[in-house]
């Protein structure tokens, strides 16, 4: 009897890695991040990140939903003086590079915006993007 358990057991377990139940199963799924670059019109529930830069000191904002990664092109423009990010109701976070180490500036859901200017240039060194890795609630950003 216990040789055939053993036989059943390796049977079960090579039948769930053929139809996807491995360690492979459990990775995030591919990016399915959407962004749009005008805040006014998007989701509310997305997370938003704004900055102000020179010369006249004008406000851009792009908002980002969904699970994914990407690159945020706000951040790749001229002089910024002000970086600032809401949560809506995503979890997340921006990878950063400084000072030879590298970091993960997590965010989570909330409803105002937070003043993010001091890692605006590890932000940009690690390449400028913004990590969504799942949502709850209703938070809404302004």
């Amino acid at each position: 009897m216990r040789k055939s358990m053993r036989v059943a057991t390796i049977f079960t377990g090579t039948a769930a890695l053929a139809v996807g139940f491995g360690p492979a199963a459990r990775a995030m799924p591919a990016s399915h991040i959407m962004t749009t670059n005008n805040c006014d019109t998007a989701n509310k529930n997305w997370a938003e990140v704004s900055i102000k830069s020179d010369p006249f000191n004008a406000r851009s904002c792009s908002a980002f939903g969904f699970r994914g990664e990407t690159r945020i092109p706000l951040l790749q423009a001229g002089l910024i003086d002000h970086l600032g990010q809401c949560g809506g109701n995503n979890y997340g976070g921006f990878p950063w590079i400084g000072n030879g180490r590298e970091g993960f500036l997590t965010f989570g859901p909330g409803t105002y915006f937070r003043d993010i200017t001091a890692f605006l240039s590890n932000i940009q060194a690690a390449g400028s993007d913004i990590k969504i890795s799942g949502w709850t609630g209703g938070d809404r950003c302004p």
